[in-house]
């Protein structure tokens, strides 16, 4: 959240000194976002007679296809399908292990609204829905987890908030832009007590565009 507020509040500040000229490009468009995702989930496992080993990962690259519609220069709406990296937690002690992994699908549509700065750049505010499909994958041998010993998948479907701001820069006479964008998709429940939980969940990500017009 913090970070997401600071970049936006640069952004903006930027935006302000600025004039006004070339904005997002009218049409149809399609393409494809790569960057660093992150899941919000709980800390690492451990064993409360003590934990001989414990290793986690949060964070990794992230995926998300897109196509939207630019009704003018500084409204548009977009819908996307989003795969994010997942968490993975682990710990075992004499006799016993366990891991949880936490993974994240989602499609979302959204509206984005452009603020032109010039020579073919944009800022940009995006908000919606994600129809968010969270998977947390439990393993435990000779251990709890969850309130429960083996091996099992819990699964959840939710309609999340997502929101975010970017900046574009629509290269000349290719329709091609290219974007730089953080969003957010707002999670639900406590990952720590909760396998059914939904994490917040971020990305960052370069995007590749072409306008149909």
């Amino acid at each position: 959240m913090k970070k997401i507020l600071t970049i936006g509040a640069a952004i903006l500040s930027f935006a302000a000194f600025t004039s006004i000229a070339n904005a997002a490009t009218p049409g149809t468009y399609l393409g494809l976002g790569l960057g660093a995702s992150r899941l919000e989930t709980n800390d690492k496992l451990s064993f409360t007679n003590g934990t001989t080993s414990s290793s986690s990962k949060k964070g990794g690259l992230g995926e998300r296809l897109f196509a939207g519609y630019n009704f003018n220069e500084y409204f548009g709406v977009e819908a996307g399908l989003a795969h994010y990296a997942k968490s993975s937690y682990d710990a075992s002690t004499i006799g016993a292990n366990k891991s949880v992994d936490y993974n994240l699908n989602a499609f979302d549509v959204v509206g984005k609204a452009y603020l032109p700065l010039g020579e073919g750049f944009n800022v940009y505010a995006l908000g919606g829905a994600a129809l968010v499909k969270s998977k947390t994958q439990v393993k435990a041998n000779n251990a709890v987890v969850f309130g429960q010993t083996g091996n099992h998948d819990y699964n959840n479907s939710k309609i999340r908030p997502v929101y975010g701001i970017g900046v574009s820069y629509d290269i000349a006479q290719t329709g091609v832009t290219t974007n730089m964008e953080l969003t957010r998709i707002v999670g639900t429940g406590n990952t720590s007590t909760n396998p059914r939980a939904i994490p917040n969940a971020d990305m960052l990500s370069f995007n590749v565009a072409y306008n149909f017009g």
